[in-house]
């Protein structure tokens, strides 16, 4: 999550196929985002997500899905000495493996750090994120991420989370991102810190 808003009309359509192992049960999941920029401080779309092939006699069920509905408001714009700030809702529903609901505080602040072609901007992301699960936990995290514009449209990305107990190892993820004349292509690895393994993505998104 990032206190980013989409500018005022702007349609945002994502999609993201990850690649899974726990246990030595492969599988696969998908996400599916769409958002629309309200205002230039307000945010708003919905988001579907699938996990699909897993070992029914482990996990209960093949299948998988859940949808979540959401808005971002900004508080603060990314001016002068000042981070952006923004704070975010989630309502999920689905089945209880996948399904949550979440609230985030979130702040960035980006520098340009060159003009050529090369570490051209950096901005730091942090916050904190409240999630109920639909297993009935409450888990509340905090997290940190980088940024980085390594070459023209080239961004290096990476964040770590705060681990909580219910958690096997501490989430991470890192990954590489092409963005240009709104359309974007990533490669990433995340560990969300509930399985031994960690997850594979590759993802595209346009924007309108």
């Amino acid at each position: 999550p990032t206190s980013g808003i989409l500018p005022e009309g702007a349609l945002l359509l994502q999609d993201c196929f990850g690649i899974n192992e726990t246990g030595g049960d492969h599988f696969q999941s998908n996400g599916l985002l769409i958002s629309y920029g309200v205002n230039d401080w307000l945010e708003v779309g919905g988001f579907f997500a699938s996990a699909f092939g897993l070992n029914p006699v482990t996990a209960g069920d093949s299948d998988f899905y859940a949808g979540q509905a959401q808005a971002r408001v900004r508080l603060v714009r990314d001016e002068g000495i000042m981070p952006e700030i923004s704070i975010a809702g989630v309502a999920g529903f689905g089945d209880d493996l996948i399904s949550k609901h979440s609230a985030l505080f979130m702040a960035s602040k980006g520098v340009t750090l060159s003009e050529g072609d090369f570490f051209r901007s950096a901005r730091l992301h942090g916050g904190v994120r409240h999630d109920w699960t639909g297993l009935d936990d409450e888990i509340t995290t905090a997290f940190v991420g980088l940024e980085v514009e390594a070459f023209r449209n080239i961004f290096l990305i990476g964040d770590v989370n705060t681990r909580d107990d219910s958690f096997i190892k501490t989430p991470w993820s890192a990954g590489v991102q092409y963005r240009d004349n709104g359309f974007g292509f990533s490669l990433a690895i995340v560990q969300d810190g509930t399985r031994t393994d960690e997850t594979y993505f590759i993802g595209i998104g346009v924007s309108y």
